[in-house]
């Protein structure tokens, strides 16, 4: 009885042994399954010859570097490796306009009172230009228009020359952060084509010429000039205190405003609608300075920023 149940079990043993082997060495064209399956039910079920082969070509293909995400980060080393890579800014002596016809001795001068850029002169000289035309009919009598083209010109001189003044004074105080600003680190006392003795002695050259076109006008025109010469010298510490240096500036450029009126021999403290006129434009010329200082001290936001120097545009960035 025993024996018959082994000789069955070795018989059904060597049928699935038999049937195994069959379904292993049949052709791969063929669509038969094995009758008998080691697999478990919803299992995946890979190919060991192409798991093998990508295991391979796996371990033989050098593995790529992966990908950066930080776009800014990207940016920012793209930045830095510009900035070590470019050259250090070099002066150039100017080989056109004005200045290249000048000596060269006489160059770094005339570069620290820009005289080759004149629209800061023009700012100066427009308040004057406006206060003047605003005084004229309020004379007493009407002052002619030979006087109003004469004073105008007086004016335009001393913009001239007070603009160059406000400019050394500037460099003189910014001297040690003019260095750290792309577009003033190659300004004469800045570069050390001038020394700062040398532009002190040049700024007292200048007031002293300003006095002498300030004494062309009426006498009363020097106790409302005086005052500008405190604004003119403190406007460089603004920026280093306060975070709207182009509220002071206004105050310095638009002082012409009022120089019309005395200038014309009109008294602002006993005329009302002198000087209620003189208010008006004194304010409006503020706000149009500060508007476009600000607009003007953007372009140097981010060397500002390093160099400690305070601005509007800086503030409400």
């Amino acid at each position: 009885m025993l024996s018959s149940r082994l000789s069955a079990y070795r018989g059904r043993s060597c049928l699935i042994n038999s049937l195994r082997t069959s379904a292993s060495t049949s052709s791969p064209n063929t669509c038969r399954q094995p009758l008998i399956s080691s697999r478990r039910p919803n299992s995946l079920n890979y190919n060991t010859r192409y798991v093998t082969a990508y295991s391979n070509i796996a371990s033989t293909t050098t593995p790529l570097p992966p990908k950066s995400t930080d776009h800014s980060a990207s940016v920012l080393q793209h930045e830095a490796g510009v900035a070590q890579d470019a050259p250090p800014i070099r002066y150039e002596p100017p080989k056109s306009g004005f200045l290249s016809y000048l000596p060269a001795s006489f160059v770094p001068y005339a570069e620290l009172i820009r005289i080759d850029k004149p629209v800061g002169t023009y700012y100066l000289l427009f308040p004057c230009i406006f206060s003047t035309l605003l005084a004229a009919p309020l004379a007493s009598p009407i002052t002619a228009p030979s006087t109003v083209l004469a004073t105008s010109a007086l004016f335009a001189t001393g913009a001239l020359v007070m603009r160059g003044a406000g400019c050394t004074i500037n460099d003189l105080w910014d001297r040690n952060l003019d260095p750290k600003v792309s577009r003033t680190r190659l300004r004469p006392i800045a570069r050390g084509a001038i020394s700062p003795e040398a532009a002190i002695v040049y700024t007292g050259c200048q007031l002293l010429t300003g006095l002498a076109v300030l004494l062309q006008f009426p006498f009363e025109c020097f106790f409302y000039a005086t005052p500008s010469l405190l604004l003119v010298s403190t406007y460089p510490l603004a920026k280093r205190v306060t975070n709207y240096p182009q509220a002071v500036l206004g105050l310095t450029f638009s002082w012409g405003a009022i120089m019309g009126f005395p200038a014309l021999g009109v008294d602002l403290l006993s005329n009302h609608a002198a000087l209620t006129a003189a208010a008006c434009l004194y304010s409006s010329n503020i706000a149009w300075t500060i508007l476009y200082d600000m607009i003007y001290a953007h372009q140097d936001i981010k060397d500002d920023a390093k160099a400690g120097i305070k601005s509007i545009a800086l503030r409400h960035e």
